[in-house]
């Protein structure tokens, strides 16, 4: 170099040896030509790359510090925060704040937690927090704190209490109450009570006793009370009580008064009906079940005297005297006692007593009847039925209905079967119905057979498709032919349109194909006469048409080049020899002026120098003396002229000459002194 390079910005220069420049390491900056880098201050950092010419020292944001050297900025740590830029370092958030990590200002505490060191935590069960607190408080005394992060203690319902610290409350047991937000359960006042979760108590209801404020216990017998007590009172001598009485009374009908023992119970087979009097002995004939009375046995009992019960009359017999349990009178045959009663009864109607020691009716059994006092029923009869249930007073013995039928002992009609009839009440059995006819279940004739159905032994049966039957055909028949039966159940053939045949037993018409035809109701196509058509569906022919030919009755084809067909043809003729056609020709033409008839190849054009005038001939080779321009003509050379055979024109004669003979081209004759030809002349001029 002829001169030295002052060291770039952020990078240095140690020496005056030095052979090259160094980039400043990562936190350090310089400016062109230092001899060492400056490490960035507290409070500020580099975030470039060694060497990087743009690197400066910046200054921290917020939320953020940076020692001396830094690269980078550093965040606040969760707990501290700091508000400017430029920092070294962090502070701690004042006491009932927070912060997270990297934030430039602290937050007030949130409801439900404490924060202390600047870190927030949520308060445990049994404890609260409000809005910005540094710590935790214990739930009052009457609330309670259920779960992790409460705010506000929630207040114990009336019925519960919550010592200070607790996560629930507690439910006032039997004989206390509290009201809303109480610290504890408060007794009830003597003679009152409560049951627990309450939230006041009671006066102790008469009758019972309420023990410490316990629920109501009924007092004893022979004790009572009036209301309001902690416990019950003896009765007075000469007085009682039942259980839960709020007051003594008299002895009770049934007992007699006793001022050491209270009421002294009559005992069995007597008895007092004012409490007071001595006890009295039950007369026969009356029943004493307690000793507070007396009563009359009622018909079909008997008791002696001291009974505690009537007996019951035993099944089978009649007692008529209650006060004489032994006079029992036994039923005779038709009568009946099931027990208790004073007189035997008459078996009822359509029920029998079998023997005098029948204790109950018994119902006749299905299918048969019974008078008033009979031993035994009666069958019903073949042709009559029971409809009643058993035992059914108005049950009779009734005539099957027509349709029905019932045999001996029948309980119901039984309906005739379907394809049986009967027409009469009384029947016994059914009868099959007629072939033709048909009946339903129950039927009390048969029906004629519907059209469309075949009708044996009693069933009616839908024809199936080919077949048909009209009204009482006891069998289906097959459709005729030139009809169809397409569907189940036809009762009339259709018949086939004209154009269509079908053969016997056919569901459906079929299309006659072309060069057939057919009118309505055919059952077969006829085929088109000899030089007739017809197409498919055709309802008759018509004749092949000039110009074409229809073999075997087919539609028309035109007939081929050469030849033809006048009408009326199954196929077209050959032309005539030396006669022509086109493609659907009627009538061959004869070849035309200049042609030759040629029945391979049709007409064929004469050759140059040939003619023909008729179209028929062999082409005519044209004469000398004459010319042929065309194959059409040949026409005679006029004078001053000559041709050769077969020339298509004439020659004029030359100037000199003179061509008397146009047959020969060659015989020109030179004219002589004293005459002269200017060509074109038969013979010479004088001059």
């Amino acid at each position: 170099q002829a001169n030295c390079t002052v060291c770039a910005r952020n990078h240095f220069c140690p020496d005056s040896s030095s052979n090259s420049q160094q980039a400043c390491a990562f936190g350090s900056v310089s400016e062109e030509g230092q001899t060492a880098c400056d490490i960035c201050g507290a409070g500020a950092f580099v975030n470039s790359s060694m060497g990087d010419a743009e690197a400066v020292c910046s200054e921290c944001d917020a939320g953020h510090f940076c020692v001396n050297g830094s690269t980078s900025m550093e965040p606040c740590a969760a707990g501290t925060y700091v508000g400017h830029r430029g920092a070294s370092e962090c502070m701690a958030c004042p006491e009932g704040t927070y912060s997270l990590v990297g934030a430039s200002s602290c937050v007030p505490c949130e409801a439900g937690h404490s924060c202390t060191g600047g870190a927030k935590t949520a308060c445990l069960p049994t404890t609260y927090a409000e809005v910005g607190w540094a710590n935790c408080t214990v739930c009052p005394g009457g609330t309670f704190c259920a779960v992790t992060g409460t705010s506000v203690p929630e207040a114990c319902a009336a019925g519960f209490w919550a010592a200070a610290g607790s996560s629930h409350c507690r439910a006032c047991r039997s004989g206390t109450f509290s009201a809303e937000a109480w610290d504890n359960c408060t007794a009830c006042a003597s003679g009152w009570y409560s049951f627990d979760n309450a939230t006041g108590c009671a006066p102790c209801p008469a009758g019972h006793f309420c023990p410490s404020g316990m629920p109501p216990v009924q007092c004893p017998v022979n004790s009572f009370s009036a209301g309001g007590e902690e416990a019950c009172t003896a009765c007075p001598e000469g007085e009682v009580s039942d259980c839960g009485a709020s007051a003594c009374m008299e002895c009770a009908v049934g007992t007699v008064g006793n001022s050491t023992h209270g009421c002294i119970i009559c005992v069995t087979g007597y008895y007092s009906t004012d409490g007071h009097a001595d006890c009295t002995h039950c007369e026969a004939g009356r029943a004493c079940p307690t000793t507070r009375e007396s009563v009359a046995c009622e018909l079909g009992y008997t008791s002696g005297a001291g009974s505690t019960s009537c007996v019951p009359c035993p099944a089978g017999y009649a007692c008529p005297y209650p006060d004489q349990p032994g006079a029992q009178v036994a039923c005779t045959a038709g009568t009946f006692s099931a027990g208790v009663q004073a007189n035997c009864t008459v078996c009822a109607r359509n029920h029998f007593c079998p023997d005098s020691s029948s204790n109950s009716q018994q119902a006749c059994a299905f299918g048969s009847v019974s008078e008033e006092g009979q031993t035994a029923c009666d069958i019903c009869g073949a042709g009559a039925f029971v409809n009643s249930s058993m035992g059914d007073a108005e049950a009779v013995c009734s005539e099957c209905d027509a349709g029905h039928f019932c045999v001996n002992g029948s309980t119901s009609m039984e309906p005739c079967a379907a394809g049986t009839y009967v027409g009469h009440r009384g029947a016994s059995e059914c009868m099959a119905c007629p072939e033709g006819t048909y009946s339903l279940v129950g039927a009390s004739s048969c029906v004629p057979c519907e059209a469309g159905h075949s009708c044996t032994g009693g069933a009616k049966t839908a024809c199936l498709p080919t077949t048909y039957a009209e009204v009482g055909w006891a069998n289906c028949t097959v459709c005729p032919g030139g009809t169809f039966c397409a569907v189940t159940g036809t009762s009339v053939p259709e018949a086939c349109a004209a154009g269509f045949w079908a053969a016997a037993g056919s569901s459906h018409c079929r299309a006659c194909r072309s060069g057939t035809f057919s009118a309505e109701a055919w059952d077969n196509c006829t085929a088109c006469a000899s030089g007739w058509y017809s197409f498919d569906n055709a309802t008759g022919c018509a004749p092949c048409p000039a110009g074409h030919f229809c073999p075997s009755g087919m539609p028309p084809v035109q007939c081929p080049v050469n030849s033809f067909s006048a009408g009326g043809e199954e196929a077209c003729t050959a032309c005539p020899e030396g006669e022509v056609s086109d493609c659907g020709a009627s009538a061959c033409m004869e070849c035309a002026v200049g042609t030759v008839g040629n029945s391979t190849h049709g007409c064929i054009i004469c050759v140059t120098g040939y003619y023909s005038t008729d179209g028929h001939a062999d082409c005519t080779h044209c004469e000398a003396g004459r010319a042929c321009p065309t194959t059409r003509e040949s026409v005679a050379c006029e004078l001053g002229y000559t041709s050769g055979a077969g020339s298509t024109s004439c020659v004029p004669c030359p100037a000199g000459y003179a061509c008397p003979y146009p047959d020969q081209p060659g015989a020109q004759v030179a004219c002589t002194a004293g005459t002269f030809s200017a060509g074109v002349q038969a013979n010479c001029t004088v001059c």
